[in-house]
């Protein structure tokens, strides 16, 4: 919710005070990032998450899309 209203500062708070941390969760805070112009950011997470789905597959390649990083994707 806070990704979606460009508060990343408190989504990422929230996250990080997680007990649990989920795929749902770090799923819903990469796609906050790169939703918002934190490529580096949710970039940074997606390198660290355990186990990666489609979902954070989809959230990724859709911000470097949207941000125009096409190098970053082998595209140029």
């Amino acid at each position: 919710m806070y990704t979606k209203y460009d508060n990343a500062e408190v989504a990422r708070m929230i996250f990080d005070n997680m007990a649990v941390k989920n795929s749902m969760s770090r799923n819903t805070i990469i796609d906050g990032y790169m939703r918002n112009g934190g490529v580096d950011e949710g970039i940074d997470l997606f390198d660290r998450m355990p186990v990666r789905d489609k979902v954070s597959w989809n959230a990724v390649i859709s911000g470097f899309i949207k941000k125009d990083c096409f190098e970053e994707l082998g595209l140029v």
